[in-house]
């Protein structure tokens, strides 16, 4: 038994002939019932509520679904010659975000200046040797007399025997600082004497933020 659908009476009272009524053999006041039509010989709407019919689809609105999948279509890795549909791409995409890769970094990295240690060094005697140690490592450095006007000697090789006068040294005039911006000491040491007793040396040094 074919299929029926409703038709609108307004649809039929408009290919009337309304200029004579009276070759009008059929006076539509309310909606009737006519035969189903295929369009190209396919069901495309189902004949209870005007519906697209699952069964009968046409050939390209398949593939469309196809192409965007299911919601429960899982994540997928497939590779550019692997049909999969556009659900599971959104959702690789989705959890790539949430659990980002390590990225492999090669060469060299330069570390920053993060962390400004400030330490102090008294002395006591006069021309005799001290030892400052920087931070391991250090990338910059400046060092002072505290709150004196002693002049300083500095040196990076240890004098022979421990201790004693510095002779291979710069002179650091009172109330200068001597700076280090841009280094890179792996256990530096620094040996530091004064032509005045009882001499604060004050050092501050950059190094890396403390794990």
């Amino acid at each position: 038994m074919p299929d029926k659908y409703l038709l609108p009476a307004e649809v039929l009272n408009a290919v009337l002939d309304r200029t004579d009524p009276a070759k009008n053999k059929l006076r539509v006041d309310a909606t009737i019932q006519v035969e189903h039509i295929d369009i190209g010989n396919v069901g495309l709407l189902d004949s209870a509520d005007a519906r697209i019919n699952p069964a009968k689809e046409d050939g390209n609105l398949a593939d469309v679904k196809a192409s965007i999948g299911a919601k429960a279509d899982a994540r997928s890795t497939a590779t550019d010659t692997t049909a999969i549909s556009l659900i599971q791409v959104l959702k690789q995409i989705s959890y790539m975000a949430q659990n980002p890769a390590a990225v492999a970094v090669s060469g060299v990295l330069s570390s920053p200046k993060a962390y400004l240690v400030i330490d102090t060094l008294a002395m006591a005697a006069k021309e005799s040797s001290y030892i400052i140690t920087l931070p391991n490592p250090c990338f910059g450095f400046t060092i002072r007399a505290q709150g004196s006007v002693a002049t300083l000697s500095l040196q990076s090789i240890a004098p022979s025997p421990a201790g004693a006068a510095l002779t291979n040294y710069i002179t650091l005039e009172p109330n200068a600082a001597y700076n280090e911006e841009s280094c890179s000491w792996v256990n530096g040491k620094i040996y530091v004497q004064s032509k005045t007793a009882n001499t604060t040396v004050q050092i501050m040094a950059w190094t890396e933020l403390p794990h």
